[in-house]
């Protein structure tokens, strides 16, 4: 996925920045708390419609992301992956059990964790409005939130 196109997001408070797509369409962003809407105008021209998010969480400790995530470290599984920019993706595997589901509520397809591991950042796509619109399948936005995360660079 080419990605010289995208727009460049940048987060003083955080010390980061990432691109994200413009899918050729007006988009904007929402910083509120500690999360960035993106949002993309919708295929009917009226109003902007919420397509994905990005929740922060700083890990000053550097704990483990799995430690981080779940000190059981048996409820929800994941697959990693090491980016080319010392980032590291970890993607939830098979299902996510009732007991998962009823600690942490709905959960992120994938969390990034930054090269430094001071910075957890945690992927999903509004359940109200679907990004397959802009993309295609689930596969694609997978690789879509890979592509974003192998884009984040620390900055001072």
């Amino acid at each position: 996925m080419d990605t010289s196109e995208w727009k460049t997001y940048r987060n003083e408070k955080y010390g980061f920045e990432v691109k994200y797509p413009t899918f050729k369409t007006d988009s904007k962003i929402e910083e509120k708390d500690q999360f960035i809407y993106f949002d993309y105008l919708s295929p009917s021209g009226i109003g902007f419609l919420n397509n994905f998010a990005i929740g922060i969480s700083k890990n000053d400790n550097r704990v483990d992301f799995v430690k981080w995530f779940d000190t059981t470290g048996s409820l929800v599984q994941f697959d990693k992956e090491k980016l080319d920019n010392g980032g590291e993706i970890y993607t939830i595997i098979g299902p996510v059990s009732d007991e998962a589901f009823e600690r942490y509520g709905p959960l992120s397809s994938q969390y990034f964790v930054s090269p430094a591991q001071d910075l957890i950042l945690s992927i999903s796509q509004s359940h109200d409005h679907d990004l397959n619109y802009f993309v295609g399948s689930n596969n694609d936005i997978h690789e879509l939130f890979r592509n974003i995360f192998s884009t984040f660079r620390p900055i001072k």
